[in-house]
This record gives C-alpha cells, structure tokens and sequence, in this order.
C-alpha cells in the first residue's frame, strides 16, 4: 500500500533524496506494520495557501495530490500550536473531499486519516523517556507531554547536552520509541493511531 504523509517541517516529513525519513513517517510506518500491513510511506508538505484560506482547503488540496500521485491512502499531521480548532478543521477538510461527487480524489479521502501534535510533534518523541535516554541522560521526571506548552524547546535542549543532530535523533527517538507508551502519555497521538488503524487498514486485516 502507498502512503502518501503531509506534514509541515523537516523533521516532521522528508521530501527529495535525503538520509533521514522523518519522525512521523516513521511513527505512520510502525503503526501500518504493527497492523500487518507493509507500506510504502512518503512524504509531502502541506500545501501552502494564500493566506486566510484554512486548514480545510489545505487537506482537500493534499488529498487531491496523493490521488494525482496514485496514493492508495493518506496521512495528514500538524501541530496544533495552541489553536485549539485545528483538529476540527482538518476533518472539515477532510469531509468536503468526501462530499464532491465524482471528483478523482473524493473515494481517497475515505481512506485519509488525519491528526494534530499537542502542542508539536516533539511531544510525542519525549512521551518514552527510555527511547530518550538511548540519546543520553534524560535529567528528572518527564511530565505528561501534552501539558508542556513548547515541547521542541524541551526536546532541543536535551539534544544540546548530548550534542545530536535534530533530524538524526528525531529518526532514533521515532524508531527506537514504545508506540504504546506514546498512545498512554499522549491522548492526540492515541486518536491519530485510531484513525489509522480504522482508515488506512479498514478491509486489511
């Protein structure tokens, strides 16, 4: 099955030639293979708009390119940033594509799940403190990552101590992490997983 994931930053996705995958490509991977179901995940970003023109219009317009690149299911992940909405209107998105009768990519967008970070990815790579501490010593308790208002700068300084490259520790941390240890601590990535497991391996198990 051919994947195709929108996100939003470098560490998040990797387009192009490059060595790195991308944490959630990687974390998307897992998921599908944990149901059994060998993929081929890509990356992409989210299309940019003029502004004012939303979140909804971005994710029928990435539906629309996975179709046009022959995806057989779809992933969209962004951060939330404090905008508490977003989620809803990444659905909103996701629902009007379903709605368009007859276009190409409306029977793709069934076959779409989408998710957002709280407040930013990072929070789902510092949820298992044993995968961190594979990067080096984590200093403390780790609260629940979902109440750290800037989870990136957490992480940040943690890979300063120990001297790593962002995107390369965020690929370690992304492989090397308890995918149920995440779902535990975080309840966005929790509701992420479901869509997945209900979308992209509905009729694949």
């Amino acid at each position: 099955m051919k994947v195709l994931l929108f996100g939003e930053g470098n560490t998040d996705v990797t387009t192009g030639a490059t060595r790195h995958r991308g944490a959630l490509a990687i974390l998307l991977a897992r998921l599908l293979e944990a149901g059994g179901k060998q993929c081929d995940v890509s990356g992409a970003r989210l299309p940019r708009l003029q502004r004012g023109s939303g979140y909804p219009r971005k994710v029928d317009l990435a539906i629309g390119q996975a179709q046009a690149k022959g995806a057989d299911a779809v992933a969209v992940v962004v951060d939330r940033d404090g905008h508490a909405h977003r989620l809803a209107l990444l659905r909103e998105g996701r629902e009007a594509a379903q709605q368009q009768a007859g276009a190409p990519h409306a029977a793709l967008a069934w076959r779409t799940a989408v998710g957002v970070a709280v407040e930013m990815l990072e929070a789902w790579l510092i949820a298992d403190t044993a995968a961190l501490a594979e990067l080096g010593h984590v200093p403390g308790a780790m609260p629940y990552p979902e109440s750290i208002p800037n989870p990136k700068q957490r992480l940040t300084a943690l890979l300063d101590e120990v001297a790593a490259d962002a995107a390369t520790a965020y690929d370690r941390i992304a492989h090397a992490a308890n995918i149920s240890e995440i779902e535990r601590r975080c309840p966005a990535f929790r509701e992420f997983a479901r869509e997945v497991r209900s979308l992209l391996l509905q009729g694949d198990q």
